[in-house]
């Protein structure tokens, strides 16, 4: 068995990626901010697509039952708790693990950089998703993922990608990290007002 996808943070955003992957048959783990928090998700998640449609997914085991390094780690926490984020997942990464930053906002790069090296691709998220109860997403809408090439992430970078496009996301690479982000910035800026 091929060891899961982990994805920190199970929020609507997190939980949007987990259940489409899971909806693939893909192996998807979870790392929230408590074992308690986690729990709702082992029996699975109730995913309501865009259009409507509910299904059920596949359990969410935690990371915490996981007993090697990720095959990927996704970062669906907010700018704040990067740093958080960062030292609970590096137990998990190996040293080809891709590590996805899925956060919006500037600032965190440097030290993400340093943790996880060439194996860092940063990314923004063009959709709306709500988790409505403890162990249900909805996706309100947009499939876009942007994910950016940096200087030695080309393994991680397609390896980031071919799992998004099993997922059924629209995905984008950008050239510039930099303006992905300030322009992820100023989308919500404009869209939060």
């Amino acid at each position: 068995m091929k060891p899961p996808i982990l994805v920190v943070g199970p929020g609507a955003g997190g939980l949007a990626l987990a259940a489409r992957w899971r909806l693939a048959g893909e192996p998807v783990a979870v790392l929230g901010r408590s074992p308690a928090s986690e729990r709702a998700l082992a029996k699975g998640l109730r995913f309501e697509a865009a259009d409507g449609t509910a299904r059920k997914t596949g359990g969410l085991p935690s990371s915490r039952s996981l007993q090697g390094p990720a095959r990927a780690i996704f970062l669906c926490v907010k700018a704040g708790d990067v740093l958080d984020a960062k030292k609970a997942a590096k137990k998990w990464a190996g040293k080809d693990t891709p590590v996805v930053a899925l956060q919006n906002g500037v600032g965190q790069e440097a030290g993400l950089r340093r943790a996880f090296g060439s194996s860092l691709v940063r990314g923004t998220c063009y959709f709306a998703a709500d988790r409505v109860a403890p162990s249900a997403v909805r996706l309100n809408g947009g499939e876009v993922v942007s994910l950016a090439r940096a200087e030695g992430n080309g393994d991680a970078l397609a390896a980031a990608k071919a799992l998004l496009d099993a997922g059924g996301w629209e995905v984008h690479v950008k050239a510039d990290e930099d303006r992905m982000l300030w322009t992820k910035l100023v989308f919500n800026a404009a869209t939060n007002l």
